[in-house]
């Protein structure tokens, strides 16, 4: 674990107080805490399933709430 790490995590869930209950259902708001978790106590993203679903949880909740550009970013 990296202090980048950490404090990335705390940024989330300070976000997730400040704001998540306004912009965010509470099932989407699990959504982010179950993902933050699992990234946030993972090793190694590619040998860590309940990484790669969270990942995968996350980019799917984004893509519902039209979250993020549409297109690459150059």
């Amino acid at each position: 674990m990296t202090s980048d790490r950490s404090q990335a995590y705390g940024r989330v869930m300070q976000t997730l107080r400040d704001v998540g209950p306004a912009k965010l259902s509470p099932a989407e708001q699990e959504r982010v805490r179950e993902s933050a978790d699992a990234m946030f106590f993972c090793e190694d993203v590619g040998a860590d399933a309940s990484a790669r679903a969270a990942v995968s949880d996350i980019t799917a909740l984004a893509s519902a709430l039209g979250c993020g550009p549409v297109a690459p970013v150059a």
